[in-house]
């Protein structure tokens, strides 16, 4: 979803983070699909600490809710212009992820149903499957 070029690799960043991150400018989204802006509390020892990561899949979300060093304290859906219907990318806060599947596929492809703190509600299916079709639908994340 995201990609680097080595342009903007911020130089003698590696070493600051003892090698353990690469420092970037910029990134870039090739691919215009929905995507997570996640704000984190990090517990480590006696120390706590926010990050904000990038996230592509709702699978990221999952892993980040099962690690007990992390808590989401925040996180938004970013979507763009075809599927939030207002003409350019959004970013809004998000309440609820849930997944179901798509109707003419046997319960193999997944669809995602996106409800926002405001209430409005996005589906993010590969077939453009109304959220009324989908299949099985199952709460997975609400904050």
């Amino acid at each position: 979803m995201f990609s680097t070029i080595s342009d903007a690799e911020i130089p003698g960043y590696s070493m600051i983070t003892e090698g353990h991150e690469q420092g970037w400018e910029f990134v870039q989204c090739k691919i215009f699909e929905p995507w997570f802006h996640v704000e984190c509390q990090i517990h480590e020892a006696e120390n706590n600490f926010t990050r904000v990561f990038f996230i592509r899949y709702v699978d990221h979300i999952i892993r980040i809710v099962r690690e007990p060093s992390m808590t989401i304290t925040e996180i938004s859906l970013v979507t763009p212009a075809y599927i939030n219907k207002q003409g350019e990318w959004k970013m809004e806060k998000l309440k609820e992820i849930w997944v179901g599947y798509e109707p003419e596929l046997d319960n193999e492809q997944e669809a995602n149903l996106f409800i926002l703190q405001n209430e409005n509600r996005y589906v993010y299916s590969a077939l453009s499957t109304p959220e009324k079709q989908l299949l099985k639908k199952v709460k997975i994340f609400s904050i």
